[in-house]
């Protein structure tokens, strides 16, 4: 049984302002993780990016939950358009692609 009843309009703020910093996070983790010469950093590096993947995944779903919540409920709040920008890939703009390092 499914009991999520939906989140507020400044709960879906919130959410997309943790989406917007842990997407720059990823992104940086990842760049940084291939300009590093430390093993040990690098792995911690990667590990990070990896997490944060896991969590804008979950942030995602959050707001597609509460995007077919209000949409359920007739409640046409900026939600949807928000939500929408999310589900549209935000995660994929942190994509694993090679970043051309310079070698000395």
């Amino acid at each position: 049984m499914n009991s999520f009843k939906g989140i507020t309009s400044h709960e879906i703020y919130d959410i997309h302002q943790l989406l917007t910093r842990k997407t720059v996070s990823a992104t940086k983790s990842f760049s940084m993780s291939k300009l590093v010469k430390d093993e040990e950093l690098k792995s911690i590096l990667q590990q990070d990016y990896s997490y944060a993947k896991e969590q804008i995944k979950e942030l995602e779903r959050l707001l597609q939950m509460s995007a077919r919540s209000s949409s359920a409920s007739g409640n046409n709040l900026k939600s949807i358009q928000t939500s929408e920008l999310a589900s549209s890939g935000i995660l994929k703009e942190v994509k694993e692609k090679e970043i051309p390092v310079k070698q000395n």
